[in-house]
């Protein structure tokens, strides 16, 4: 064996432990760990999903909590190499299955039941979204139906809406159940959607946006039963860099908190028809007797599936 060989196979990559297939029912969480060792050298983590690499996911654990996504489903591996060095190896495959909870939700008695419902659709220079005001309209008008006490506002400035937050969560208290909506501009940057007031220039930075974070921040301090946060925007992040990055990412989420997305992280949300494509479905599922994450679920699955 040549003196490069004998280098090679000494340095050779081993996985001591690959990751393990896993299947959680939603809102769980799942972790995925690899262990390797090459010699004494320092090991470089990648991880990947259906064969594309996760941002950030560069350690041997990969923990993804409180799931609430369904795309989060699919094959993962990780690829570990030696930095600096033409050395790698990938763990086996591992699948994580997410199911529908099937067992029978418990009663649950509300002391009260609030929603805010916001749409912003009238911004400068001429743009403007055509669903904003239908889908403010339509889930009025079913969370009426649903017992719930219903502010709904149209095309808020940023102080109007921080002004609106304020005295919404001066309503709330432990007990309760509140659902907060936002449709209209907006971006995700560093794991946080920011909603965008409709007195914004272009040009406009987070600074200049309320972050769906501090909404949560301030709706969680009344201590309510149960909070539903379901976020009608684009999550694609925008070109400018921000000025607060990394400033409202963190806030605790205490208490029993769901969120709903329009879209997955990365892409734009589209409108069709009368209502965008988050509340045509929702509107289908949302008096049924059905607990909230099952509700979601079906709404997600609708949206994948692109069933009209």
């Amino acid at each position: 064996m040549s003196e490069k060989n004998q280098q090679a196979q000494a340095t050779k990559i081993e996985i001591v432990k690959h990751p393990t297939s896993c299947t959680v029912r939603y809102d769980q969480s799942c972790t995925f760990t690899c262990e390797a060792r090459c010699r004494d050298l320092q090991l470089h983590y990648q991880w990947y999903k259906d064969g594309r690499k996760l941002r950030g996911a560069n350690e041997s654990e990969l923990t993804m909590s409180r799931i609430q996504d369904k795309e989060k489903q699919g094959n993962y591996m990780c690829m570990v190499s030696v930095p600096n060095r033409e050395i790698n190896c990938l763990t086996n495959i591992a699948s994580l299955n997410i199911t529908t909870n099937t067992y029978k939700p418990c009663a649950f008695s509300p002391t009260d039941k609030f929603a805010l419902l916001i749409g912003n659709y009238n911004y400068p220079n001429g743009l403007k979204f055509k669903t904003p005001e239908t889908d403010v309209l339509t889930l009025a008008h079913l969370f009426k139906k649903l017992q719930f006490k219903v502010i709904a506002l149209l095309n808020l400035s940023k102080i109007e809406m921080l002004s609106i937050v304020d005295y919404f969560s001066e309503l709330l208290d432990k007990g309760m159940y509140v659902v907060f909506y936002f449709c209209g501009l907006g971006f995700e940057e560093n794991g946080c959607c920011y909603f965008v007031p409709t007195e914004t220039i272009p040009g406009y930075t987070s600074h200049d946006c309320v972050s769906a974070e501090l909404i949560l921040n301030r709706l969680q301090v009344p201590d309510p039963d149960l909070i539903v946060m379901i976020i009608d925007v684009s999550r694609k992040k925008e070109s400018f860099k921000s000025v607060e990055s990394g400033t409202i990412v963190g806030i605790p989420h205490t208490g029993n908190t769901v969120f709903c997305y329009a879209t997955s992280p990365g892409t734009f949300v589209y409108e069709d028809g009368g209502n965008g494509i988050l509340v045509k479905h929702l509107q289908k599922f949302i008096l049924q007797e059905k607990s909230v994450l099952d509700i979601f679920i079906q709404v997600q699955e609708c949206k994948s599936q692109n069933i009209i």
